[in-house]
């Protein structure tokens, strides 16, 4: 890993780890992630998800149109349990909003 992705991944793990969220999850998402961006996906938002008991992460972003095979490293991560992408911009769109969720329950899909 690069440095900025090193950081990236350091301060994503920050942010995450104060919740309650199962490490193998933690540790296995924010890789992914942390991946991703070292591959040019600009994260917008990361959050746990669950209110009492977090048991997932979520996490939006974007990624240029052209270059679609950068969410490859979210794909092969078998804590995803739900990817959605989608066109943002006017007629010719200028980048996917990428919005995925990471959990160990494989129900997950709220």
């Amino acid at each position: 890993m690069e440095i900025k992705t090193k950081e990236f991944h350091k301060h994503l793990l920050k942010r995450l780890s104060s919740s309650d969220l199962d490490k193998l999850l933690l540790k296995s998402s924010a890789d992914s992630i942390a991946s991703a961006f070292g591959k040019g996906i600009k994260w917008d938002d990361v959050f746990p998800l669950g209110i009492k008991l977090p048991d997932g992460i979520e996490v939006v972003g974007k990624v240029p149109i052209n270059n679609v095979g950068r969410i490859k490293e979210l794909l092969d991560n078998d804590l995803l349990t739900k990817i959605e992408i989608f066109p943002r911009g006017s007629v010719q769109p200028d980048f996917l909003e990428v919005r995925a969720r990471f959990s160990n329950n494989r129900l997950s899909n709220r």
